[in-house]
């Protein structure tokens, strides 16, 4: 028995020396991933979202400057007549003068709207209002 185990260990030992091609290869350094791009397509500002407060539920993009000035009512949900430039600012998806693209969700509307202040914008309180809508950033601020 022990001849044995010690040819089959001599033997495997001649045949890793003799055969180089079963050697572990390097594979290299690894493949980059390719993420492709998408490309959304954007409307301009609307100004504000009145006319879209019919579309509860329904979410577009706008490309948008941000802008410190004009009138918002709400936090985090705006009024549908509050400034889209001044909400993005106000929501920190945008900076004052800063263009970029932002998702807009219409919400129905609320019982009330708390202001705040925030990124330099204040927003102001108000009851009720007949429709809604928050934004979000998209890709990259």
């Amino acid at each position: 028995m022990k001849t044995k185990s010690c040819l089959s260990l001599t033997a495997l030992a001649c045949f890793l020396a003799a055969a180089p091609s079963f050697a572990v290869r390097d594979p290299g350094p690894p493949k980059k991933r390719i993420v492709p791009v998408v490309k959304i397509k954007a409307d301009p500002d609307p100004g504000h979202l009145t006319n879209f407060q019919n579309q509860v539920g329904k979410s577009f993009f706008f490309e948008v400057t941000g802008n410190t000035t004009g009138p918002i009512w709400g936090t985090g949900v705006y009024t549908s007549d509050s400034r889209l430039a001044t909400a993005v600012v106000h929501a920190g998806i945008l900076g004052n003068g800063k263009k970029g693209i932002v998702k807009v969700t219409i919400l129905a509307g609320q019982a009330a709207y708390v202001g705040s202040t925030s990124n330099g914008v204040t927003s102001s309180g108000y009851g009720v209002w007949g429709g809604s809508y928050q934004v979000e950033p998209v890709g990259k601020k």
